[in-house]
This record gives C-alpha cells, sequence and structure tokens, in this order.
C-alpha cells in the first residue's frame, strides 16, 4: 500500500537543487530514515498544461497533461 503524496513528501529531506529546466526542476533528496540519496523530479504542471506543439502524423496540436 502506498502512502499519500503529502506523506511521501514529509519522508525525504531536500538537499539541494541539481537543475532547473522550463517545465521541471530536479533536487537532490535523502530519506529521513535510512540516508538513501536519489534525484526527484519536480515537474511545474501549470507549465505542462500550458505546453503545446503541433503533431505532424495526426495533423492536430498535443498537450503534455
Amino acid at each position: 500500500m502506498q502512502a499519500a503524496p503529502s506523506a511521501m513528501v514529509d519522508t525525504y529531506r531536500k538537499l539541494r537543487t541539481l537543475g532547473r529546466g522550463r517545465l521541471a526542476k530536479v533536487v537532490l533528496c535523502e530519506h529521513m530514515s535510512d540516508g538513501e540519496r536519489f534525484a526527484m523530479k519536480k515537474f511545474r504542471t501549470a507549465a505542462l498544461r500550458r505546453e503545446r506543439w503541433w503533431d505532424d502524423d495526426a495533423g492536430v496540436y498535443r498537450s503534455a497533461l
């Protein structure tokens, strides 16, 4: 069983930002109980909703979400 997203975020400590892009940010995180480190990518959902591109095969505009 998975925990709720807000509960999952509370179990990790953000150490530093590794990189930023137009649609997302990558943060170095550490699990509080065992100290395991990993990179977490956090998407800007509002920007993703606005992002559109032309699909040549279908002949229509597509969105990321």
